[in-house]
Order: structure tokens, then C-alpha cells, then sequence
């Protein structure tokens, strides 16, 4: 990055892509695996349990924090998770290098905060190229999109068993008030 930053400076254009800071651009947006994606489909939750997740995750999500979302969903060892956690990052990454090498959107030319939310973290990073914010939002459906058939799957699963527990929650009260009478 120094490199592109004297580039810059002399008013040249940067040539090198994987400067410090290019894995924020796809890999780390809303925190580790794009994990942003993941939060923005548990808006449409129907498990009490995941939107009580979204409501904890969002926020820090929202500055690349990830933690709550990491260990609340949980997406940490969970094998059926890791295939859109592992491919999704490193899709938005190879088509950010492309986009860079062509000049679609800037090179980083700055050392901006991990933290930053997107779409002012790429716009930062570029040095005020729009177009790097505008991809770091279309990174974001992407990534909602690529999670979403994999969300939905586990949002199912816990709506029958959180229907399950409140059905056993029921039969129990009934007997307990037939033993009462």
C-alpha cells in the first residue's frame, strides 16, 4: 500500500491490487465470511430464536464485528454453514481483483479502520472512489443472496423444533391442571 500511496502522490495511478486492506473489500464485510449477508437474511427469520440473534448481531455486524452472530447462529463448526462461509468471501474477492485490475473501480491508496461500514470503507479505501462503495453494497446482496437458500434451510429446522417444545410446553401444562383437578 505504501507503494500505491507514492504513486498517488506523484501523481501517478497505483498498480498493485492486494495491498493492505483488500481482504476488508469482500472477505470481511459485517465481520468474518461476509457474515453480513447472513444477518440481512435473518430479517426475514421466523424462528424466534434467530431473530432474537439478528437483534444482538446486527448492530456490531454493521462495523464488521461478527462475534455474535459467529457463536449465537451458530455458524462455528458448523459443517453445513462452512460451504457458503468458505465460497462466498472468496468469490466477492476474486471478482473485486478483476474489478481493480481492469480499473473498473480504484485501488487502495489508504489505510482506513477494520471497522468502517461498508459502503464508506471502500469508498475510504480507494480514495474516493464511488464506484468501490457502490460494489462493496452489490457485495452485500450477493453475499444475502448466496446464504439465503442455506439460512432459510436452518430457519425451518428451528421453527419445528421451537413448534415442538411449545406443543410438549402445552401437553405438559394440560396434564399438570387435569392432576389439579
Amino acid at each position: 500500500m505504501t507503494e500505491n500511496m507514492k504513486q498517488v502522490a506523484n501523481g501517478q495511478a497505483p498498480t498493485h491490487i492486494a495491498a493492505d486492506g483488500f481482504l476488508n473489500f469482500g472477505m470481511t464485510i459485517g465481520g468474518t465470511g461476509a457474515i453480513l449477508g447472513l444477518v440481512l437474511c435473518m430479517f426475514t427469520a421466523k424462528s424466534e430464536q434467530y431473530k432474537a440473534v439478528r437483534n444482538v448481531g446486527f448492530v456490531p455486524s454493521l462495523f464488521n464485528i461478527s462475534e455474535p452472530i459467529m457463536f449465537g447462529f451458530p455458524v462455528v463448526l458448523n459443517t453445513f454453514l462452512s460451504v457458503p462461509m468458505l465460497l462466498i468471501p472468496m468469490i466477492l474477492e476474486a471478482i473485486t481483483w478483476y474489478l481493480m485490475k481492469f480499473g473498473i473501480i480504484g485501488h487502495i491508496v489508504a489505510q482506513v479502520p477494520w471497522c468502517t461500514p461498508v459502503p464508506f470503507l471502500g469508498f475510504l479505501m480507494t480514495g474516493g472512489d464511488w464506484r468501490a462503495g457502490l460494489w462493496q453494497l452489490i457485495e452485500v446482496a450477493l453475499a444475502t443472496a448466496g446464504y439465503y437458500p442455506f439460512f432459510r434451510a436452518f430457519d425451518r429446522q428451528a421453527v419445528k423444533k421451537e413448534a415442538a417444545i411449545a406443543a410438549k410446553k402445552a401437553d405438559s401444562k394440560d396434564e399438570a391442571s387435569t392432576v389439579m383437578d
